[in-house]
């Protein structure tokens, strides 16, 4: 049997899902409210029972989105020590995300809203400390982890805007280099 709590977590994904694909189809600003209810199947009245207001609602959005590319970076659990399968799977991982226009969707919300900017700069920096929990004891003893961390976050950015300019970035080769400046030389 459903709890309520299981539904009204689908309920709210199923209207965070529905504002995506809108988002993806129509840009930050375009899709109603309405268009956003009737796309997940539900009514303004459930709406409001997850979100403040249309503000609310595109941070939860914008997190969703940057949840997509945390899941990239990070596919190891915190302290496993496994760096470098962090960085290859985040190799095989961004040609499926390179292409699409997420990334320009979540930072055309972080210019028109500071809701959004807020929410994202916070999921951006729980992502940057759970890569720095991956990096800390992996990478050389003179480079700092957090430092390593950003730079990794950077680069999933960096990577799929120079892929959306229509540029063809080799990340496997990208990795390679990363993983060699990161170890100790032999």
């Amino acid at each position: 049997m459903t709890t309520r709590a299981e539904t009204k977590a689908r309920t709210r994904q199923a209207l965070i899902d529905a504002g995506r694909a809108l988002v993806n189809e129509q840009g930050f600003d375009a899709p109603s409210l309405d268009k956003i209810c009737k796309r997940a199947g539900f009514t303004r009245g459930a709406f409001y029972v997850h979100f403040e207001d249309r503000e609310d609602f595109l941070a939860a959005v914008a997190e969703s989105i940057l949840a997509d590319y945390t899941a990239i970076i990070v596919r190891t659990s915190p302290g496993s020590g496994d760096l470098e399968r962090s960085i290859r799977q985040f190799v095989r991982s961004i040609g499926s995300v390179g292409d699409d226009a997420r990334l320009a969707v979540l930072l055309d919300g972080c210019a028109r809203s500071t809701k959004v900017r807020a929410r994202t700069v916070a999921a951006v920096m729980a992502a940057i400390e759970l890569l720095r929990t991956v990096a800390e004891g992996e990478v050389r003893e003179d480079l700092d982890p957090r430092a390593i961390a950003e730079l990794l976050v950077a680069a999933v950015f960096g990577t799929v805007a120079v892929r959306q300019l229509g540029l063809d970035v080799n990340v496997d080769h990208a990795a390679d280099a990363v993983i060699a400046m990161l170890r100790p030389a032999p």
